[in-house]
């Protein structure tokens, strides 16, 4: 998906409403819709992983940036 476009969430797990509370199990399927726009695309902060094996004289370092996207919510509408 690229920046701007819009699209569906359909698989809504909680509604919470002024009075009620609306939990779905595991999904609100049939109720509820909810329209959303990609903002942009991003990457998280890098997560070190280091690995040692006692007693061998081995060590390991990597990591990994998680790949994220921003989006904003439109509506948020009954079926």
């Amino acid at each position: 998906m690229n920046p701007g476009d819009t699209f569906d969430l359909n698989q809504v797990l909680l509604v919470n409403k002024k009075d009620s509370v609306l939990i779905g199990k595991p999904f609100l399927n049939d109720v509820y819709k909810v329209q959303a726009i990609v903002l942009r695309h991003l990457t998280g902060p890098k997560i070190r992983v280091y690995k040692m094996r006692p007693k061998k004289k081995t060590q390991k370092t990597f990591g990994s940036k998680r790949n994220l996207t921003r989006i904003w919510i439109t509506s948020i509408s009954k079926k």
